[in-house]
């Protein structure tokens, strides 16, 4: 467009306006249709000719030219999704602001949020690992502790059941002792009242033996004498 706006300045510069005549001016023609149809094939990055005009690109575009801008310069970009934004984002809210920047940049930035993710799912694990190891030895220490204690009291009451199956056996025996004492007291207070009684009833058997005796030797003594006899 350059070229073909210098030639026709030029042209009118030198000609009032008017084609030069002669083979300069059809070639110049054909250089800047040439160039025209260059241009026209070039692909557009940045805005396409429908869509920028005078005033310069939309606002669309100009949103995503910073998008690509900041995703192309490193630091701006990881100013802006530092790891903290990376970790707290939703995949759908990355994409949203990923959206625009060239595609290593899109992987290398969720390929770093993945590694943080896992990180931090690693500490979380590590941090619940210790805090179940912690949870379990003071579980194991208050055990041995409750253990240790049984077995205290447990001694204890041996030792209190060793005294009373003492004590249970000194009464034991004492009451079969007493026992005894009175069993052998009531058979010698039995013995002695079938002593008394067994001698008790002699002084009246001799006092029968002796009036039996007493009869017969009045049976056989003479009879006196009668008084008639005797005159």
């Amino acid at each position: 467009m350059s070229g073909h706006i210098e030639y026709y300045g030029g042209a009118a510069g030198a000609g009032g306006g008017m084609l030069p005549a002669g083979g300069n001016g059809m070639s110049g023609m054909e250089d800047s249709m040439q160039s025209i149809q260059m241009q026209a094939a070039r692909p557009m990055s940045v805005c396409s000719v429908s869509s920028c005009g005078a005033s310069g690109p939309s606002p669309a575009h100009r949103t995503g030219n910073s998008l690509y801008s900041n995703c192309g310069n490193g630091n701006p970009q990881e100013e802006l999704l530092n790891d903290e934004l990376l970790m707290s984002l939703s995949v759908r809210e990355l994409n949203k602001r990923l959206h625009g920047c060239p595609r290593e940049e899109v992987v290398r930035l969720k390929q770093k949020r993945r590694t943080l993710k896992n990180r931090g799912y690693a500490q979380n694990c590590r941090s619940k690992r210790l805090q179940q190891r912690h949870d379990l030895e003071t579980t194991n220490r208050n055990l041995q502790n409750d253990l240790q204690r049984l077995k205290l009291e447990l001694a204890r009451t041996q030792q209190e059941r060793d005294l009373y199956k003492q004590r249970c056996e000194m009464l034991r025996t004492r009451q079969n002792h007493n026992h005894n004492h009175n069993h052998n007291h009531h058979q010698q207070q039995a013995s002695q009242q079938q002593q008394q009684q067994q001698q008790a009833p002699q002084p009246h058997q001799t006092q029968n033996q002796q009036q039996p005796q007493q009869q017969s030797q009045q049976q056989h003594q003479p009879a006196p004498a009668s008084p008639e006899v005797y005159l």
